[in-house]
């Protein structure tokens, strides 16, 4: 007997970290102490197997917090024979193996860099989980719908799809973003952050939700009257979708109006304030979103005329540079309508002088191969700056806004009205869109070169 003690001794001092039998003796080793031990597994930034004096395991990550304070997430309990079903995940909170618990320290490491706190979500998730059971028995729950509604999100009509940043657009007013893998998740804003774990309607197919809990979120962003009209919008949207796959007897928003007027915007940047933006984009710093991508998208757009957000989702894929020419595609165009578009050398330049880690895209986040998204706190940055090149106050603008500023500068060369919509890629309207095939190549970039002229002579 004190043979075998004394080699299980000699075993639990001579193990090696990461190895088998360094996990297994780890309790051995925490009562040869008195103490609990946690020690870093090897080759996993933040995991630690936590080894008691009573013989219990587990596995925790460590990390420090967006605000710098450290912090300690356990994963769950050392488990070295267990096997996952095909297609199920490791979750927090179960019995673990060690490749369980890097996996899942893997996930949490990438969550800090991105400055979120796991902990956090891990939190979020376990209850709105519960909220969800709890709720499951009484109806059809908002966010499972949500879900649902997103994934097989109705086109227009069957001749033309619904373009990618549509949905997208569409799911950030409801709540949702994408996950990267084909799915959505709640991304901790839109109406989901009001409603997370609410039934929208019974079984059998009564609404739980009224006029007066769209009101409720309506109400709260009059300082916004543009989103929440976007907001009323994606939910008559979701209703219309939901009744008529008989989630509910009746859509319960389809009859509440807008509140705030649909306002037409006639905003067009004059000489100074373009000049004023040139300058407060070309002179930010490397590492200021406002000078790439977003100032970047703001000037590409200011020089071709298209849509912001046709320009921000734009992959190299769609340029000939050699021909000088941008081709949209019709699924990423608003009307369904492929466009080329000339490329002015003002263009090619802004292009070129682009920063490029190997992303497809134009405009990337560093280290990403997607197309980055809306900022509202950039663009505030970026009025601001606009607004001290200027040296005095400034009406606000949008993106939009130097899409229409294009259009206006377009024709006050010289260019008629009709040439503009086709620079612009505006569907021609009555007969014209019947009779008139007439494509406006040459003529598009005679336009487009003295545009980028005029910019050239204006910012110099």
């Amino acid at each position: 007997m004190a043979n075998a003690l004394e080699v299980q001794r000699k075993a639990a001092l001579e193990a090696k970290p990461g190895g088998t039998i360094w996990i297994l003796t780890g309790p051995t080793r925490a009562k040869l102490k008195g103490k609990r031990i946690e020690e870093p597994v090897p080759g996993t930034k933040g995991l630690y197997l936590i080894s008691q004096v009573t013989g219990g395991q587990s596995w925790a990550f460590r990390y420090r917090r967006p605000d710098g304070k450290a912090a300690k997430l356990t994963l769950g309990t050392v488990d070295g024979t267990r096997e996952l079903e095909p297609g199920e995940a490791p979750q927090i909170g179960e019995p673990l193996t060690k490749d369980m618990a890097v996996a899942l320290a893997g996930n949490c490491y990438l969550k800090v860099k991105q400055k979120i706190d796991p902990a956090i979500v891990q939190r979020r998730e376990v209850a709105e989980t519960r909220a969800l059971q709890s709720l499951q028995w009484e109806g059809w729950t908002v966010d499972q719908l949500f879900v649902e509604f997103m994934t097989k999100y109705p086109d227009a009509s069957p001749d033309k799809p619904t373009r990618d940043s549509t949905k997208r657009q569409t799911a950030a007013w409801l709540g949702l973003k994408t996950d990267g893998r084909g799915g959505w998740i709640p991304n901790g804003n839109g109406v989901l952050s009001h409603w997370t774990g609410r039934t929208f309607a019974r079984h059998d197919k009564t609404p739980m939700l009224t006029r007066k809990d769209v009101f409720a979120i309506i109400d709260q962003m009059a300082d916004r009257p543009s989103a929440a009209n976007h907001v009323l919008g994606a939910l008559k949207h979701f209703g219309r979708w939901a009744e008529e796959r008989e989630y509910v007897s009746v859509n319960p928003f389809a009859t509440v109006r807008r509140r705030f007027p649909k306002g037409k915007r006639d905003r067009v940047l004059s000489p100074e304030e373009i000049k004023a933006l040139w300058l407060a984009v070309s002179t930010a710093k490397d590492d200021e979103a406002i000078g790439y991508p977003y100032g970047q998208i703001a000037l590409l757009t200011l020089v071709t005329g298209q849509r912001p957000g046709e320009v921000r989702e734009a992959p190299f894929s769609e340029f000939d540079f050699a021909e000088r020419e941008w081709t949209i595609p019709a699924h990423r165009a608003k009307n369904g309508r492929a466009h080329v578009v000339p490329l002015s050398q003002l263009a090619l330049t802004l292009i070129a002088n682009l920063p490029n880690d190997g992303s497809k895209f134009l405009f990337s986040a560093k280290g990403s191969n997607r197309p980055v998204h809306k900022q509202s706190r950039v663009k505030q940055r970026l009025d601001k700056r606009v607004q001290e090149k200027l040296g005095k106050p400034m009406p606000g603008w949008t993106y939009h806004d130097l899409r229409h500023t294009a259009y206006s500068g377009i024709t006050a060369l010289g260019f008629s009205r009709t040439l503009a919509d086709e620079v612009t890629n505006h569907k021609p309207q009555g007969m014209a869109a019947i009779y008139d095939q007439h494509d406006y190549g040459p003529e598009k970039y005679a336009a487009l070169d003295a545009w980028a002229d005029e910019l050239a002579r204006i910012t110099a």
